[in-house]
């Protein structure tokens, strides 16, 4: 069982994660931009993180590369799609439990984790899974705003 003092520190490093957002994004982006790939936060450029991710190598698993690729991931997913960042804290038996996710962009109670999808990505390393799993959410999409 967490005690407060460790859903605080969450909740503090959460909010940290996203204030910093478009710094780190605008780093990650020219760094990837001066490797020879285009990430413009497009659904198409999932291809290009795809193929940076594997000129990584085993850096990708390391925790800095994989949190930018993973928050890349989510603001094409926010971007395009709708939805915000949140920090699952609710259930502790859920799969997304102390994990930042993309809420709030469908009817129904649905969540979308960047982190877990780039983890597959590098594990599964099946292209097109990156564009798939976010392409995957579009049915599920809010019908009214």
């Amino acid at each position: 069982m967490s005690s407060q003092s460790d859903y605080q520190a969450d909740i503090d490093k959460f909010q940290r994660f996203v204030f910093e957002m478009d710094d780190v994004m605008e780093v990650f982006i020219a760094f990837a931009t001066g490797k020879g790939f285009r990430l413009d936060y497009s659904i198409a450029s999932l291809g290009d993180l795809e193929l940076f991710i594997d000129c990584l190598g085993d850096g990708v698993r390391e925790g800095e590369m994989l949190n930018r690729c993973s928050r890349y991931v989510g603001e094409v997913f926010r971007r395009n799609l709708g939805g915000c960042w949140d920090l699952c804290l609710d259930d502790q038996k859920n799969i997304n439990f102390r994990l930042p996710v993309i809420d709030n962009f469908s009817d129904i109670d649905l969540e979308f984790c960047p982190l877990a999808v780039v983890s597959n990505y590098v594990a599964r390393k099946k292209r097109g899974l990156l564009r798939d799993a976010v392409e995957a959410n579009r049915e599920f999409l809010r019908t009214s705003k």
